[in-house]
């Protein structure tokens, strides 16, 4: 019955398990479907059908023959200077307002009025009257008093003469108003016209601007114009007779912004597009080894517009273009992560790395939609080497030159041009490989001059021999511009990849060599402690790690990884030192405990160093260490005593580490390291036959007891492990030559004996 639960038990876990790993399996299919998806909306689907190998000046790669009749189009640089000659040929309109002269002149005519009413009405005028008159005419607010009071004559003869004057004022008004004034000169507004339309009641007229009077000209010929209609008049008529006609005179020519624009835009839309004539089908546009003119462009250019009209038009195209970007980005996305699963599985597990991987790979692929929908930016600056570098940083350069060929392809695809491709890919490769043996982050600034030597380099070349140049002055200006982006793109990428490889780590849980190299450094104060609390196991780490490093080495997985691993793996001892034999001196206190309590004293060592390693900061792939290696191995010493003081009351459960097993090669390496560097403290003598024998015994007792079963380590590789322990171990062993007062002491021990 208990055979069954337990056979029951398993299948359930097996269930589980299985169903555990087909989640994985389905997320890790969704976030590449996700990562597809994306992909395939950047793709533009308005592909444009253009001649950029024609070049006006250049020499005709090919003949040119029009595939349907279609109309030449000018090109827009002389379209919008026809344009601009179109505007410029309207004139400025001015609108004539025909009631301002009636209706000043019938308030110039009731002030007139109603100054008569106090003709002869004693002294002059009163300061009540004055105010009367200023209240009841605003337009005399500018007239001085002596004015005011000229105007109410006292006598008849002063009547006579302030009637000769004011029908003077009326006259001069009428002929300025039928004139026409204007408020301020036409130049001030628009400059470079000597006549302009005048609009008069629905009439037009074109006149000439030396017709029109403004108010400032007007003012400084007005005492002429005075002489003329009153010449015997006296100062004080003539300064009347200029206060009045300016209070009562106003612009009645004003100019028409809204008219004159209207015109011109209308103008402007009568302006045709296309040039006289039109091209048709099976005419010879341009024949091969021809120069090509601005004509020729002007034709070729027009085709090509005629052509993407017609694209617009079917239906089917959108589709096309869209399936085509689809097929592409799934048969790359397809190759890189096949690649990943048979080349590099342990990559390829982590759903996180399909996330950070597709990261990487659409940063330069966003920026490349954007150079190529926009054209806001040169495409120079799209970033495949930032890809490259952080692709290699972060794992290794063969993942960075697979990452530099995916890119590569999609940017190149969305471009739409050789050119950009060769760049990309050229220098994604260089970044990568230069930026594969970075250990510090000084390392930097060689790939970086690496970077802008091969931007120039290909950007040099690819100019050179994809294009035609008149001569030398021509090609230097053609890549003037080219440099200058490649080497932004080059110092940018560099830059941003220093900066992003902390978010990247941090985020994703990614350790890389540069950190790796920090954390290396034994003056930290995390290993400066344990040097200091826990000697032995200080000294313990060391020999495991010199142990690790040269295991990793041996099989191909991350020596740096081992070697730092080995550092961290116990530091949870420093919590209780001298419970661990390493750090005992003479006293053991395992002595005076029961066997369970001691185990879980040792258990716990785990559970602290983990907590410790959160405590200072350390990576994931670091912590993960701590419990793989011990992996779920028993203590057999301690199982071992307490059987003997009551074998019934013993648990298999008090005696196990809480594993898990070790998951990687370099958790695997160092669960074996660790168990050799102790047990090879054990014996008796350091000859090199019994070091192996205890070597392959505890290498096979964990290979046996399934210890390494959830690793990638192969019977070969234990068998690498094992050789390259060898050679450390008798290192750290080897016997050495007594001193002269020790042999003697040696040979009296013999004699008393």
């Amino acid at each position: 019955m208990m055979f069954f639960r337990k056979r029951q038990r398993d299948r359930t876990r097996q269930t589980r398990q299985q169903w555990k790993q087909r989640g994985k399996q389905a997320f890790r299919i969704v976030l590449m479907l996700a990562l597809l998806g994306v992909l395939t909306v950047l793709f533009p689907t308005q592909q444009h059908y253009e001649y950029s190998a024609f070049r006006e000046g250049a020499i005709a790669p090919d003949e040119v023959i029009a595939s349907e009749s279609f109309p030449v189009y000018k090109s827009e640089e002389a379209y919008q200077d026809e344009v601009a000659e179109a505007r410029r040929q309207i004139l400025p309109v001015l609108r004539y307002d025909s009631t301002v002269q009636q209706s000043k002149l019938n308030a110039y005519k009731t002030f007139l009025n109603d100054t008569k009413k106090h003709t002869g009405s004693g002294s002059g005028v009163s300061e009540s009257l004055s105010q009367e008159l200023r209240l009841s005419h605003p337009e005399i607010g500018p007239l001085s008093d002596q004015t005011l009071k000229y105007l109410i004559p006292v006598s008849r003869r002063r009547s006579a003469s302030r009637s000769t004057l004011t029908s003077a004022v009326e006259k001069i008004l009428q002929s300025t108003y039928q004139n026409g004034i204007i408020d301020q000169k036409i130049n001030t507004v628009e400059e470079g016209y000597a006549e302009v339309i005048l609009l008069n009641n629905g009439s037009e007229r074109q006149i000439s601007l030396e017709e029109l009077a403004d108010i400032e000209n007007f003012t400084s010929g007005l005492q002429q114009t005075i002489e003329q209609q009153l010449p015997k008049a006296s100062p004080m008529e003539m300064r009347a007779g200029s206060e009045l006609i300016l209070a009562y005179l106003s612009p009645n020519i004003a100019y028409d912004a809204t008219e004159t624009q209207r015109r011109r835009d209308e103008a402007a839309s009568n302006v045709s597009r296309t040039k006289p004539g039109t091209v048709l089908k099976g005419e010879r546009i341009i024949d091969k080894h021809d120069r090509i003119t601005s004509d020729d462009i002007d034709k070729l250019r027009s085709l090509a517009e005629h052509i993407n009209q017609r694209r617009q038009q079917d239906p089917f195209i959108d589709l096309i273009q869209r399936g085509a970007g689809l097929s592409l980005c799934a048969l790359t996305l397809i190759i890189f992560f096949v690649f990943l699963k048979f080349y590099r599985p342990d990559l390829y597990r982590p759903s996180k790395n399909i996330v950070l991987f597709g990261i990487i790979i659409l940063i330069p692929t966003a920026v490349a939609d954007y150079a190529a929908q926009s054209q806001a930016i040169s495409p120079f600056l799209i970033p495949v080497a930032l890809s490259a570098m952080l692709a290699t940083v972060l794992f290794d350069a063969v993942v960075g030159m697979v990452i530099t060929l995916v890119v590569t392809t999609l940017c190149a695809s969305i471009l739409g041009e050789l050119q950009y491709g060769i760049i990309f890919l050229t220098t994604g490769i260089i970044g990568a490989f230069s930026v594969h043996q970075v250990r510090h982050r000084r390392d930097f600034y060689r790939p970086g001059l690496y970077l802008i030597a091969a931007y120039a380099l290909t950007i040099t070349s690819t100019v050179g021999l994809l294009f035609s140049y008149a001569n030398t002055t021509e090609f230097l200006t053609e890549i003037r511009e080219d440099l200058f982006w490649g080497i932004v793109a080059a110092c940018g990428s560099l830059i941003l990849t220093i900066g992003l490889l902390p978010v990247f780590e941090s985020v994703f849980n990614v350790v890389t060599s540069l950190t790796l190299l920090e954390l290396a450094d034994l003056n930290r104060p995390l290993l400066r402690n344990l040097a200091l609390r826990a000697p032995g196991t200080f000294s313990h780490s060391i020999n495991m790690a010199n142990l690790s490093e040269e295991a990793a080495v041996a099989i191909g997985a991350d020596p740096l990884l081992a070697r730092v691993g080995c550092y961290y793996h116990d530091i949870g001892k420093m919590r209780r030192p001298h419970y661990f034999i390493e750090n005992q001196h003479g006293v053991n206190p395992h002595d005076e405990l029961q066997p369970q309590i001691s185990a879980l004293i040792l258990i716990s060592h785990v559970r602290d160093g983990i907590e410790l390693a959160k405590e200072e900061g350390l990576p994931l792939a670091i912590i993960d260490l701590i419990p793989q290696h011990h992996g779920t191995s028993e203590m057999t010493s301690f199982k071992h005593q307490a059987q003997l003081i009551d074998e019934q009351a013993v648990r298999d459960a008090d005696f196990l580490y809480p594993g898990p097993k070790p998951q990687t090669k370099e958790a695997g390496i160092i669960n074996l390291a660790d168990a050799v560097e102790s047990a090879t403290r054990s014996l008796p003598n350091n000859e090199p036959d019994e070091i192996k024998k205890l070597v392959q015994t505890i290498v096979k007792g964990r290979y046996d007891a399934g210890e390494l079963d959830e690793c990638d380590l192969t019977l070969r590789d234990l068998t690498r492990i094992q050789e390259a322990f060898l050679p450390v171990l008798q290192a750290s062993h080897h016997p050495r030559i007594p001193y002269p007062w020790q042999a003697q002491q040696q040979e009296r021990q013999v004699a008393s004996r």
